[in-house]
Order: structure tokens, then sequence, then C-alpha cells
């Protein structure tokens, strides 16, 4: 039982870490009109992502929701969660990853303002690619 209850506390140590690195972009986008989020997630099993994707894309300033499964484990996925919407409250989209039992691991990106603007290559991205 000390094992796991090791592993449980470091686990939530961790946790907790992230949480620090994420508060700051957390005050930042909780003041703009965010029109594209973009999440890397960890959650349990259950609920399903289809059960996730269609309680997320109720929540108001939503127009679209992504979901998709990049690595699962025995207890947890890891999924990407894209938002798009008008004014996507960051606020509320958390409460509802924290009640499912998930952690939003990082902001992986975000667009806000009037347009949304989409990430575009340049040369320095494709030549970045050639040099990997």
């Amino acid at each position: 039982m000390g094992i796991y209850k090791d592993f449980c506390t470091a686990k939530l140590n961790f946790y907790i870490e992230v949480e620090k690195l994420i508060y700051p972009f957390y005050l930042l986008i909780t003041t703009m009109a965010i029109k594209l989020l973009v999440l890397d997630i960890l959650k349990p099993h259950e609920p399903t992502i289809i059960e996730m994707a269609s309680e997320i894309a109720k929540c108001k300033g939503i127009i679209g929701c992504n979901l998709a499964v990049f690595e699962i484990d025995k207890n947890v996925e890891n999924v990407k969660l894209t938002l798009e919407g008008d004014n996507i409250n960051f606020s509320e989209i958390k409460k509802l990853i924290d009640k499912i039992g998930a952690t939003i691991h990082s902001i992986d990106e975000v667009a806000a303002g009037e347009k949304l603007i989409r990430e575009v290559t340049t040369p320095q991205d494709r030549d970045a690619k050639y040099m990997r």
C-alpha cells in the first residue's frame, strides 16, 4: 500500500505543478474573446470522447468541437481538444473538464480577436522540417 500511496502523492504533486504552469495562461485567456482554443487533456476512459464532445459542444460560445485520442493507457486517455467559437468561455470549459475528472496538460493554441487568424507555414518552418 505504501508504494501506491507514494505514486498517488507524486501524481498529485505533478498535477499541482502543471496547474502552476497553466495559471498565467488561464488569467490571460479569461479576459479575451477567444475564437480558437486547443488543449492537451488527460481524461479517464469514461466518459467517452463522444459523450465529452457532446457536453462541451453545448457550452455557450462554442460553434465547433473536435476531440482526438492520441494515446491510451490502462486507466486514462490523452486527447487533443480543439474548440472554435465566437466567444469561448475558458472558465466554463475548464470547470466541465474538471467535473468529468480530466486534467488540462497544456494550452497548445489560442486565437482571439474579431477575426480568426490561422497559423501559416513560413520558409523557416519548412527549413526546420528538413533539418529534423
